[in-house]
């Protein structure tokens, strides 16, 4: 005796579903179908970091943290590529890093979504070093008797 497969359950067979059976004898076949956990999804987040403005940051200053059921790790310091491995529940997940103060954070529309059962996304943060402006404006007035204004 057996049944078809059904995706997303295991199957297992009792002892009494195969062999020899006499007459007037009875046997009881019992067919358990157990759900499987579900499958896990898998990002991998790759940290870029833009020093074009002067910046000496590395990924790794930077703190990452997804958000979505059951993610793995959830919060860890960025890593430039290959980047970092998170395995996270199918359904829905953000991808967002904290702050570093002299750098904007540019979030790709991919930073957030679905994921499904076995899928694998790729997201990339980028982080780009502001540039320092500086603007000053004095105005100063030597007096009569001054020829020299200096400014520190």
């Amino acid at each position: 005796v057996d049944e078809a497969e059904v995706s997303d359950y295991t199957k297992s067979l009792g002892t009494d579903c195969s062999g020899s059976i006499t007459a007037g004898e009875t046997r009881t076949c019992t067919i358990t179908n157990n759900d499987n956990p579900p499958q896990a999804a898998t990002l991998t987040v790759i940290k870029d970091v833009i020093n074009d403005n002067g910046g000496t940051a590395a990924a790794d200053a930077f703190t990452i943290n997804v958000t979505g059921t059951n993610a793995s790790p959830a919060s860890f310091p960025g890593a430039a590529s290959p980047g970092t491995t998170v395995t996270l529940e199918p359904g829905d997940y953000s991808v967002d890093e904290a702050e570093v103060s002299g750098y904007t954070k540019s979030l790709g529309t991919d930073c957030s979504g679905s994921i499904a059962a076995g899928e694998t996304k790729t997201r990339r943060r980028n982080s780009h070093r502001r540039k320092n402006r500086l603007h000053l404006r004095r105005r100063s007035r030597p007096r009569p008797d001054e020829a020299t204004v200096s400014f520190t």
